[in-house]
């Protein structure tokens, strides 16, 4: 084994993505620091995290499938029904019975519930004495599980009691069928897959690395990164309603800058800048019908996509003591721009509504305990240099992004 000097923790900031595209709380702790020159170092971490709930546009709280939460008017139940005859008697009974055809009947029910499961290997190499490369290669497991149902009014509730009491029962049993299963009926009719619980394992997007440090003193170093993403990752469908990805289909380019202050021997205080540019594409979407439903049977094949691009500074804390227990927080901001889509298969108008509710804002925290065997390593004490690490992360606000917090188990060995 190569002698290994003041080696400490080297990786590269990891998102932790539910969404592929979206920003999440990070998985790693920036840091100025690269490996010696011919020194390896093979990191190996466990990410776990939910969607359960979200920041809106606004800020507020609410659960990942608030979308399919929508009032349903008597207007939109007829328009439910599979043919014109049986649309048109339907209305006609409803205009008898004096209801108001743009008031509320009820309120379709959606709750999305999707759990991430990522192992990330992180393989890096110091090329030089100032110049560290690495290669992420993501594998996501996602779990996702959908209820849908209709809450009926006490108005339409009315009219299926009507019906049953004109003799029209099978005609009362048709219509609350279809109400109670509004979102799978729509879903159906525009073309899409159906709706259901589903378990997957995808490779993500794979990232290369430089990080190169280009200043080392006593109290402080300095160091620039430069990376690209490339998409690898499976895509989510077109054809799904609810489908997490783990690629976004674009090629992005990241440069950064780091610095660390030596406030003791013992502590060190970081920070970190960095721009990630994402390159546009075409690619097949589906195209809006309305401004606030994303839910379309219209596909166009070729949309000019442009993902926003994304902001990201950190400033965090590392304590080790000399036995090997390091303790690390960290707080970072998070922003990506609006995503733009054009084409001309449909009104331009369609097209500048699939932006609404892209762009994003992350503030989140990060604390870790960990244990290094590289101070016993260099007494002597212990024949393996390795570190263990295990991480807790939570957004604290944002607008567009997740809430939910993220727990990530490491393992790292120098070689």
């Amino acid at each position: 084994m190569k002698k290994i000097g003041i080696v400490s923790a080297f990786i590269f900031s990891l998102p932790v993505t539910v969404m592929a595209g979206n920003l999440s709380v990070p998985a790693a702790f920036d840091n100025a620091k690269v490996l010696p020159k011919g020194i390896r170092n093979l990191r190996f971490n466990q990410i776990y995290a939910e969607a359960n709930d979200k920041f809106s546009s606004n800020g507020t709280t609410v659960t990942v499938g608030n979308a399919l939460n929508v009032d349903v008017t008597y207007n939109k139940l007829i328009n439910g029904q599979n043919s014109a005859l049986e649309r048109g008697i339907l209305e006609g009974y409803l205009t008898r019975q004096g209801k108001d055809l743009e008031a509320i009947a009820g309120q379709t029910t959606g709750v999305v519930n999707v759990e991430v499961d990522a192992k990330v290997p992180v393989m890096a190499v110091g090329l030089t004495r100032s110049w560290t490369a690495a290669i992420v290669v993501p594998v996501v497991t996602t779990r996702t599980n959908i209820d849908t149902g209709f809450i009926a009014g006490s108005g339409f509730q009315g009219i299926a009691n009507q019906l049953i009491a004109e003799g029209k029962q099978f005609k009362a049993e048709d219509v609350q069928s279809k109400s109670l299963n509004a979102i799978a009926n729509k879903v159906a009719k525009y073309g899409y897959t159906p709706m259901s619980s589903e378990e997957k394992d995808m490779l993500g997007d794979i990232r290369l690395v430089n990080k190169i440090q280009i200043s080392k003193k006593r109290s402080h170093a300095f160091a620039i990164t430069a990376g690209i993403t490339l998409p690898t990752g499976e895509e989510a469908s077109i054809d799904k309603v609810v489908d997490p990805a783990a690629g976004d289909g674009q090629t992005d380019y990241e440069v950064g800058a780091i610095a660390d202050i030596y406030m003791t021997s013992k502590m060190t205080v970081s920070a970190r800048a960095s721009y990630t540019l994402q390159s546009g594409d075409n690619t097949a979407k589906r195209i809006p019908e309305v401004s606030d439903s994303s839910l379309t049977p219209d596909i166009d094949p070729e949309v000019s996509r442009k993902l926003g691009n994304m902001f990201y500074s950190s400033f965090g804390l590392n304590y080790q003591t000399d036995i090997g227990l390091v303790i690390k927080s960290q707080y970072s901001f998070q922003y990506k721009g609006e995503d733009v889509y054009t084409g001309s298969k449909f009104a331009a108008e369609r097209y500048g509504w699939m932006s609404k509710d892209t762009e994003q804002k992350l503030h989140a925290v990060q604390l870790a305990v960990g244990y290094s065997t590289i101070p016993a390593f260099k007494r002597k004490e212990f024949a393996v240099p390795m570190e263990l690490n295990l991480t807790l992360g939570a957004p604290l606000s944002g607008q567009n992004v997740t809430k939910d917090s993220s727990v990530v188990a490491e393992m790292a060995i120098f070689f």
